[in-house]
């Protein structure tokens, strides 16, 4: 089915668009032509606690780009107005201090969604084949000097975890995980590694996304 927003075109028993997380319409029309004639209520029957069901939002990799994107331009322009015009920056610093704050705001919007994008993806993993938890593939990403090791196991190694699994693709690409990882951890390419991990985060999306109904359970029972 076409997602109305993106246009693209997703799995027939697609909950969410694979690519914006749209949810679709044509979901909800199927599963309420496929439920049963609802049951007459009971006397008896408690009232009292609602029934919910639980719930796990799709992942929208635009709040993830446009904040590192925007990050980048107004970091690289303070910089350039700083060194460029040096003595007028030191007379009156505080508009390029505050393109810079922007900038810096918007790199940690980007970051945090990065862990968020991080960790959603491990809880659709198995347990029983997942070989860290998510709190731990991004609690340790915290840790100084050690993240660089761990970012092999966040990021390269959850996508040979995922081959495991029976769930729908599209899956992350192995190869570009590691070239990605790669690139984060060797000094003075490190700002590389912003296109193979954006690339990489996309993917991720796209596989949380396709396969949210795995840990998703809709509960029909009233």
């Amino acid at each position: 089915m076409h997602c109305p927003v993106c246009k693209h075109e997703n799995q027939k028993d697609a909950i969410f668009c694979v690519a914006c997380g749209q949810r679709l319409q044509a979901y909800e029309d199927n599963r309420n032509a496929d439920q049963e004639p609802a049951k007459s209520l009971e006397l008896n029957q408690d009232f009292s606690f609602p029934s919910f069901r639980k719930y796990h939002a799709p992942l929208n990799f635009a709040l993830f780009f446009w904040p590192v994107l925007i990050g980048v331009v107004l970091t690289a322009v303070g910089v350039y107005l700083a060194e460029i015009d040096n003595e007028a920056y030191l007379q009156n610093p505080t508009p390029v201090l505050f393109i810079l704050i922007l900038g810096m705001i918007s790199l940690i919007w980007g970051q945090v969604y990065w862990y968020i994008i991080i960790y959603r993806t491990w809880t659709v993993i198995p347990p029983d084949i997942a070989r860290v938890t998510p709190g731990k593939a991004v609690g340790f990403l915290l840790i100084p000097f050690f993240n660089l090791f761990w970012i092999f196991v966040a990021v390269w190694i959850v996508t040979q975890d995922i081959q495991k699994t029976n769930l729908r693709g599209p899956f992350p690409n192995q190869d570009l995980a590691l070239f990605a990882c790669i690139f984060s951890v060797v000094p003075y390419v490190q700002i590389i590694s912003i296109v193979p991990l954006a690339v990489v985060a996309y993917q991720f999306c796209r596989f949380y996304n396709a396969n949210i109904s795995h840990i998703d359970r809709i509960d029909d029972a009233i």
